[in-house]
C-alpha cells in the first residue's frame, strides 16, 4: 500500500504466499467462502455465471447468483467487494 493501491489476483494464486490485503477475483469458484474464509477480500466473478463465453447461462441464473449464499456471517459476507 505504499502507493496507495491495491492488489488483485484471480484465484489461481490462492495456496500461494501472497499479502492478506490483496483482493482475490474468484472466477474459478462459485462458491467463494474459502477465499472469504481465509481472509481476504473477494470480488466475486464467476465464470460459470458472468462471462459471455458461457452463453448457456440463463437470465435467471445470471441475476440469482448470491457470492453470500454459504457464508453464515454477516460480516465475513461485508468482505465482498
Amino acid at each position: 500500500a505504499k502507493y496507495n493501491k491495491t492488489t488483485i489476483q484471480w484465484d489461481d494464486v490462492l495456496g500461494m504466499e501472497i499479502a492478506k490485503d490483496t483482493i482475490i477475483e474468484a472466477y474459478y469458484h462459485d462458491d467463494v467462502t474459502q477465499i472469504v474464509q481465509a481472509g481476504y477480500k473477494t470480488l466475486a466473478s464467476p465464470e460459470s455465471a458472468f462471462y459471455l463465453d458461457h452463453l448457456d447461462v440463463t437470465w435467471e441464473q445470471f441475476y440469482g447468483y448470491e457470492p453470500c449464499v454459504n457464508i453464515t456471517s454477516p460480516t465475513t459476507c461485508a468482505e465482498m467487494v
